[in-house]
């Protein structure tokens, strides 16, 4: 997760919260399961996806998303 934001060099915002710190964040977002990972446009929830998952997969997520939010925004 760490080395994902330094491959989308200013096309994507990656953050990673501590929910117990949080947690108003956490219940915006209806957070139950760790990890999850919200994809956001314009404060709207486009995508959520709980649970593990390895890099090549995540990227593909991200790319997917930001191809989706360029067409969108045509």
């Amino acid at each position: 997760f760490n080395s994902i934001p330094n491959e989308y060099d200013n096309k994507a915002f990656v953050a990673k919260i501590d929910v117990d710190d949080f947690n108003d964040i956490a219940n915006k977002f209806d957070i139950k399961t760790l990890p999850t990972i919200i994809f956001i446009k314009h404060s709207a929830i486009k995508e959520k996806l709980t649970g593990l998952s390895n890099k090549e997969n995540l990227m593909m997520l991200i790319d997917n998303n930001l191809y989706n939010q360029q067409e969108e925004d045509i």
